[in-house]
């Protein structure tokens, strides 16, 4: 396989110095203790979501591979893909693949498949990079794009995600893993396809919305989360990628779900804006 090299694409929606970067970062006390942790976060501009996107990463020591699961928003590529080796180029510096355990998770998993076409023009990863570069620059990472939200494709490609750590902690024993899905909640207004009901802000109706969706997540219940998403006609973005976090977790053994924050876009852009989206941080330990 020939070593890939990946630019950037959207340097204009995230910081452009390590300072500026950690600013968005807030002091936690204590960090969560686990070889394996697992979180959702945000991947809008950081002027909307950065502070949320970092609660979480605020809250997680080092770790060797960090595995970043998003939505596929332009179509491109295979319904569920995996960049499967080389690196990523960003503002601050190269992140390198874990080739190692990409070729493990191609093994294993009968879903993803090996591909650079989804990954070129896509922003929900890329935006999550500078805060490794920040906090823990010598991680490696694993992107993987998914527009296939299907209960039976979430949990596939989950459980192929944790019987590769299991594989792989027996051959390494002491690295550290993290699992990450990138996901926007609701997405309210006019502009989105979804304008809210009358006498309802875009805000109103996006924390609603969320609620309802978050609470599943909290429950680690994917099945439900999926359901509620489709039922409820919420505009959140990435349900599949949180619905394959959630099936990690649970074969993982993973218990303690965190909602570390929430917001909307309207708490930058006025609480009377036409236009609201929904971002929440969450840690799964």
């Amino acid at each position: 396989m020939d070593k890939i090299i990946r630019k950037p694409y959207c340097r204009n929606w995230y910081p452009e110095t390590l300072d500026e970067v950690k600013s968005f970062i807030p002091l936690q006390k204590e960090k969560a203790d686990a070889k394996i942790i697992l979180g959702v976060v945000p991947h809008a501009g950081w002027a909307y979501s950065g502070k949320v996107a970092g609660a979480v990463y605020g809250s997680i020591p080092a770790a060797d591979t960090i595995i970043f699961i998003a939505t596929n928003h332009t179509g491109m590529g295979p319904e569920s893909s995996l960049f499967p080796n080389g690196i990523w180029q960003t503002s601050f510096g190269e992140l390198s693949i874990d080739s190692e355990f990409s070729e493990s998770l191609l093994e294993i998993s009968e879903t993803l498949k090996p591909d650079l076409q989804a990954h070129l023009f896509e922003h929900a990863i890329e935006v999550q990079l500078p805060f490794l570069f920040a906090l823990y620059p010598q991680s490696k990472i694993v992107p993987i794009e998914m527009r296939d939200y299907r209960l039976e494709t979430c949990r596939e490609i989950g459980s192929s995600i944790a019987h590769s750590i299991e594989k792989m902690t027996k051959k390494y024993p002491d690295k550290k893993y993290v699992i990450i899905a990138s996901s926007d909640m609701s997405h309210c207004g006019e502009r989105y396809g979804q304008s809210p009901p009358k006498n309802v802000s875009p805000d109103q109706f996006a924390k609603k919305q969320d609620q309802i969706a978050i609470e599943q997540i909290l429950n680690l219940d994917n099945e439900k989360l999926l359901k509620v998403v489709k039922g409820n006609e919420i505009t959140m973005c990435g349900s599949g990628p949180v619905a394959t976090v959630i099936e990690a977790a649970k074969k993982l053994g993973k218990q303690k779900v965190t909602l570390l924050d929430y917001r909307t876009s309207a708490d930058v852009s006025g609480e009377d804006s036409e236009l609201a989206v929904g971002y929440a941080s969450i840690l799964i330990q």
